[in-house]
């Protein structure tokens, strides 16, 4: 069995972009990056919530993917109609990758 067939969820990603207005202005926008991504997410402990995430948000998890998918620290992920933003980024041996994320109320 493939790695992938072990990503049973699916997520959309959103990352914040920099741009320049028309009168020279700097503005923030909301990028997708991206959508229905495959994807498996596990839950952590409390204490690895409050050690890590540092108040953040109200739970943590860890959210797999194939290697080579565009997530960064900052992201936002859609999984389930919940919202996960990214704290760390781990490419595990070019296998998988590892997301540290935890979940927001927006």
């Amino acid at each position: 069995m493939s790695y992938e067939a072990y990503l049973t969820s699916s997520a959309s990603s959103t990352r914040l972009t920099e741009s320049i207005t028309s009168d020279r202005q700097k503005k923030m926008t909301s990028a997708a990056i991206l959508t229905y991504f495959p994807c498996r997410i596990e839950p952590l402990s409390g204490q690895v919530t409050a050690t890590v995430l540092g108040g953040i948000a109200t739970a943590a998890y860890t959210i797999f993917f194939a290697a080579g998918t565009n997530v960064k620290v900052g992201d936002k992920l859609t999984i389930s109609n919940k919202i996960y933003q990214v704290v760390e980024v781990n490419n595990m041996f070019g296998h998988h990758l590892e997301i540290l994320a935890g979940e927001v109320n927006e």
